[in-house]
C-alpha cells in the first residue's frame, strides 16, 4: 500500500475544512434571522459576527454558544479564505470591516448625544456599502432622536426596502409615521415588525395606540393584551389597557390595570390620571381627587389631571376653585393630544364659569 505524504494530508484536510467552513457560514447566515438582513457578502457576516461576539461579552442576540463558536471561527478564517478566493474578495472583506468600524464610531457618538457626528460616520458606511441596510436604519434613528422626523422616515423607508424582514427597522418606521400622525401607515409598519419578530412586545403596544387612533378599540385591546402576555410586568402595557377599558366603561377591570401599573412603576403620572378618571366615573370622587393630586405631585404640568380636578370641584359646587383649576390648565403647554383636548375643554368650562359667576 502506497503511503500518502504528510504534507498532502495536511493540505487536503485544510482545503476541505476551508470549503466546509465557507458553506457552513453561508448556511448559517441563510437560516439565522439576525444575520439574514440583506444581500451582504459573506465577509460582512464574518465581521459583524465578531463585532456582536465581543459586544458586552454576552449572548445578547439569543443564539446558542455552539453557534457563537462557529461565528468566531468563521471570523478568524475570513481573511485567509478571502486571500485564497482572490484579491477582490480580500478587498471586500477589508471594506466590510471599515463599514462596521464606521458604524461603531457612529454608535459611540450617538451614545454621547452627538447625533450629527453619528450621522457623519453612518453616511460614510453607506457610501462604502450602499446595499447594507443597517447604516440607513441608524441614520433614520439618529434623525428621529434629533427631531427631524420627515428625514428620518425617508431614511428608514430606504432601510426597509433593502431589508423588509428586519423588525427593528419596521418598528422605528412605525414610530416615525406615528409622530407624523400617519396612523394607518404606522399600524402597517408595526404589523411588519410583528411578522418579523412575533415576540416584539413594543410593537404590540404601539400598534394598539395606532388602532385606538384609527377608531378600532377592540383590536387595540387585543394588541395590548398580547403585549401584557409577553411581559406581565410592563407598567406601560397595564396603563394603556386600563385607560382603554375606563374610556369604554369597563371600570372595574380598567381600575385594576391602572392600579397594577402604579404598583409596578409608582412614578408614572399618567397612570394616576387614568386611575382618577376611572374612580370619578365610578362615583368615587374623593378617591379620584387624591389620585389627581398624586399625579400633579409627580408632574405639576399635567394638563389632564389639572382639568379633571377642576371637573371634580365643579361637581361639588366649588366654582371658584374649579375656575382656578381651569385657568391653570390654560397656562400649561400641552404635550400630547390628550392634554391638548383637556386644555380646549378647560377653556370652554372657564368661559362658562366666568359668564355665570
Amino acid at each position: 500500500m502506497q503511503l500518502v505524504p504528510t504534507w498532502q494530508l495536511v493540505y487536503t484536510s485544510a482545503l476541505r475544512g476551508t470549503v466546509c467552513l465557507v458553506f457552513a457560514a453561508l448556511i448559517y447566515s441563510h437560516h439565522n434571522r439576525k444575520l439574514r438582513r440583506d444581500h451582504m457578502s459573506v465577509w460582512l457576516i464574518f465581521h459583524e459576527a465578531m463585532r456582536s461576539q465581543s459586544a458586552a461579552g454576552n449572548n445578547s442576540d439569543g443564539v446558542s454558544p455552539r453557534k457563537d463558536l462557529m461565528r468566531l471561527l468563521a471570523f478568524a478564517m475570513s481573511v485567509p479564505i478571502a486571500a485564497i478566493l482572490g484579491g477582490s474578495q480580500l478587498r471586500q472583506a477589508i471594506l466590510c470591516r471599515e463599514v462596521l468600524h464606521n458604524i461603531d464610531e457612529g454608535g459611540q457618538q450617538a451614545f454621547l448625544g452627538n447625533y450629527i457626528g453619528a450621522i457623519i460616520f453612518y453616511k460614510q458606511a453607506v457610501r462604502d456599502y450602499p446595499e447594507y441596510s443597517r447604516p440607513h436604519l441608524l441614520i433614520g434613528s439618529a434623525l428621529l432622536k434629533s427631531g427631524r422626523i420627515t428625514a428620518g422616515s425617508t431614511e428608514l423607508r430606504t432601510a426597509h426596502a433593502l431589508n423588509p424582514k428586519d423588525g427593528e427597522t419596521s418598528l422605528l418606521l412605525g414610530d416615525a409615521y406615528g409622530s407624523l400622525k400617519m396612523h394607518s401607515q404606522a399600524a402597517s409598519a408595526y404589523r411588519d415588525a410583528i411578522r418579523a419578530s412575533p415576540t416584539m412586545q413594543k410593537a404590540y403596544l404601539r400598534l394598539g395606540v395606532c388602532l385606538e387612533a384609527l377608531g378600532n378599540p377592540d383590536e387595540a385591546y387585543q394588541s395590548y393584551e398580547k403585549a401584557i402576555t409577553l411581559d406581565p410586568f410592563d407598567a406601560g402595557g397595564h396603563r394603556l389597557v386600563g385607560s382603554l377599558l375606563i374610556r369604554h366603561d369597563a371600570l372595574a377591570e380598567g381600575i385594576a390595570h391602572c392600579m397594577k401599573a402604579i404598583k409596578l412603576s409608582p412614578r408614572v403620572p399618567d397612570a394616576y390620571a387614568d386611575l382618577a378618571a376611572g374612580l370619578a366615573k365610578s362615583g368615587r370622587y374623593k378617591e379620584a381627587a387624591e389620585q389627581d393630586y398624586k399625579c400633579l405631585e409627580i408632574d405639576s404640568q399635567h394638563v389632564v389631571a389639572m382639568y379633571d380636578l377642576g371637573q371634580l370641584m365643579l361637581h361639588q359646587g366649588l366654582y371658584e376653585q374649579a375656575l382656578h383649576r381651569f385657568n391653570s390648565c390654560l397656562r400649561l403647554e400641552p404635550r400630547t393630544d390628550a392634554e391638548l383636548d383637556a386644555k380646549n375643554r378647560a377653556r370652554r368650562q372657564a368661559a362658562k364659569l366666568t359668564v355665570k359667576h
